[in-house]
């Protein structure tokens, strides 16, 4: 079998420089990625939006038929939802005879704007189909005029311009996998429609990158791999960006990143058969009438590997990987890289901890095995 052991994670406080993200929620720090309280913690967006001299111009009127007023956002890069908000609302004030206020719902994660009409009139109006109006986007609203009333509600959902990861590792690296994933039971926190790319670059500017890769969205996450590293050379900086602009939690979220190398085994593999258990905690409890009632729990996996025919040089690097893991900190694996028994890799793609003790057993001169047992970390 062609398992790949995914070590080291340069997300990791030991083996990056900085780590920093667009936006956090407070509680949900970027910093949640990396460690031993990957998945038992997170990063959540705050909802970040990046506000430029070309998309920040609110034309409306305070009146029906009145005359065209332009509210202009200050340009800034605002990392609160919160922070956004404000400023919009500062605009239309700065520019509108009446008073204006500008929220989001809670429930459809909407923006309504509101005019207290104060001046006499019966309503106020949004030129939404007007070239000049450049925020339209930004803001959710379709191209069509609002008329008739003192409220209105954005057409789409906008949470954000777009949100990133940014990991400086210091020196140039070029790593053969990422994955991204969300809690094992729940469903990641990212819509299907969104766009969310692994990109690199030497230095911290993005509009060029030099690698970008798009990922395909899976139930299971995202992830991608290459025996010959993802790119043709190091690069420094490895950016995870993330469109997801009409996602109807109003967040993004990520429980656990993988930037990594691969263990180069060039004799050594683990035997068939794959030994997968499925791990159900849930209990189960009949009556004595045969009803059953269900206390559902979370499920997990345990995975054997027999590993055989290992070099000296092989066991040792297995040998220090367990020793920097041991039984308490996660790592990865992908167990089908070329998709041979499945339909996706991303299927495979596991982060785990090792369920016992990682033995090894001296064959005959300069051959090791050594059988794992490890569990899917959820």
């Amino acid at each position: 079998m062609s398992v790949k052991v995914c070590y080291p994670n340069y997300f990791s406080s030991e083996r990056y420089s900085t780590l920093t993200a667009s936006s956090a929620a407070t509680g949900f720090a970027v910093t949640n990625l990396e460690g031993t309280t990957r998945r038992s913690k997170v990063w959540r967006s705050a909802g970040y939006f990046n506000v430029t001299s070309s998309n920040n111009v609110i034309r409306f009127r305070d009146a029906s038929g009145g005359a065209d007023k332009d509210a202009t956002i200050a340009v800034a890069e605002y990392t609160t939802d919160a922070a956004f908000l404000a400023a919009v609302d500062a605009a239309m004030e700065a520019a509108g005879a009446a008073n204006y206020t500008v929220t989001r719902d809670s429930t459809s994660k909407k923006l309504t704007f509101t005019s207290d009409l104060s001046g006499g009139a019966s309503a106020f109006e949004l030129r939404c189909a007007d070239a000049a109006f450049t925020a339209r986007s930004l803001l959710g609203f379709e191209a069509v005029n609002t008329s008739g009333s003192g409220t209105y509600t954005t057409d789409n959902v906008r949470i954000h311009t777009d949100e990133f990861i940014v990991l400086d590792l210091g020196v140039a690296f070029n790593p053969k996998a990422f994955a991204l994933f969300g809690p094992r039971n729940e469903p990641l926190r990212i819509s299907q429609t969104a766009t969310v790319k692994i990109q690199g670059n030497a230095t911290n500017t993005w509009t060029s990158p030099a690698y970008t890769s798009t990922l395909t969205h899976t139930d299971f996450g995202m992830a991608i791999y290459s025996a010959t590293g993802l790119h043709t050379t190091g690069l420094r900086y490895w950016r995870v960006h993330i469109q997801d602009v009409d996602n109807s939690r109003g967040y993004v979220e990520i429980s656990s990143l993988l930037l990594g190398d691969t263990m180069t085994l060039t004799q050594g593999c683990p035997q068939f058969p794959l030994d997968v258990n499925e791990i159900d905690l849930s209990k189960v409890t009949r009556t004595m009438s045969g009803a059953s009632f269900a206390a559902m729990m979370g499920r997990t996996m345990e995975v054997g590997l027999d590993w055989q025919f290992l070099t000296k040089s092989e066991i040792e690097a297995m040998r220090d990987l367990y020793a920097d893991v041991s039984l308490g900190v996660p790592f990865h694996l992908i167990l089908d890289p070329d998709e041979v028994f499945s339909t996706a890799l991303e299927r495979w793609v596991l982060q785990v901890l090792f369920a016992e003790p990682m033995p090894s057993k001296l064959d005959r001169p300069n051959q090791w095995s050594s059988a794992w047992t490890v569990v899917e970390d959820v």
